[in-house]
């Protein structure tokens, strides 16, 4: 089965999948504070025992958790209370994460490098430069399966989807290398994504990841195409057609096209089952 996200030139969120029975619901505890301070201003201490205080994110009335020092060598405490969260997912393949490209200004005729991961369009795409699968599966040998990402660059249009730009616009990627994580350094030994070309409005996916079984563990793989603005990237870059140009008329015309990013999991293998004899 293929799981695909659309996204802009730009792009995917995440598939957020909870498996299991649902944990019992956990009561948040208040902040607490050791000191309160009056209608005068002054700071004065509770006591012996701390007490609550409004949340610390209270639009209307955030809490002040004091933590009291009366500066003759008596201190007390002051508390909140945040969390950690999780979703384990085990057996199954997600696609999480689809980049948003930004090229900002371009020449007709000319290449440019990426800019930016800002977004045009209301999509799945994130602005960090990031495409991300996990993947939890095993085959019987207890390697991981294998998979393949694809991308599909839909058509450039200004304001109407359905009156293309003229020309051909062409998306080049350059392979990167994989990691398990945002830091650089946790590197998957020997794999990198698929240098691809993307035409626009071509209908045809290209590979950016081609994972084989066993070459990776189970986890995030992460490839990351991100760029900020004055720092670009040349491992994604936009050709834009001399035909965008509207011919000997000053003009300035923001384009933007969908991606379709595309998953396909490589089948797991299965432990042969033995059958029964006479």
């Amino acid at each position: 089965m293929k799981l695909s996200r659309n996204v802009l030139v730009g792009s995917l969120a995440t598939a957020g999948i909870v498996l299991g029975a649902f944990a019992p619901s956990l009561t948040a505890q208040a902040a607490t504070t050791s000191a309160t301070v009056g209608a005068d201003g002054v700071v004065k201490p509770t006591g012996d025992t701390n007490k609550d205080v409004n949340s610390l994110n209270d639009p209307d009335n955030p809490g002040l958790a004091i933590a009291y020092d009366d500066g003759e060598g008596n201190v007390k405490t002051a508390t909140a209370q945040s969390d950690a969260n999780v979703t384990v997912i085990s057996g199954i393949l997600t696609l999480d994460k689809v980049p948003d490209f930004g090229f900002g200004t371009a020449a007709a005729g000319s290449t440019v490098d990426l800019q930016n991961n800002s977004s045009a369009i209301e999509d799945d795409g994130n602005q960090s430069g990031i495409l991300q699968v996990t993947d939890s599966r095993q085959n019987s040998d207890k390697t991981t399966a294998g998979f393949t990402v694809s991308a599909q660059l839909g058509s450039f249009y200004t304001t109407d989807a359905d009156n293309p730009a003229t020309g051909k616009f062409l998306l080049a990627l350059k392979p990167v290398q994989l990691t398990t994580s945002t830091d650089s350094k946790d590197v998957i030994q020997g794999q990198k994504s698929i240098e691809a070309s993307l035409t626009a409005g071509d209908k045809t996916d290209h590979d950016v990841m081609n994972l084989k079984a066993g070459s990776y563990n189970n986890g995030a793989i992460i490839a990351q195409f991100a760029a900020q603005t004055g720092t670009p990237n040349s491992d994604a870059q936009l050709t834009v057609p001399a035909d965008a140009a509207n011919g000997s008329t000053p003009t300035a015309q923001s384009y933007k096209a969908p991606i379709t990013w595309t998953l396909t999991p490589t089948a797991m293998t299965k432990a042969a089952t033995g059958g029964s004899g006479n």
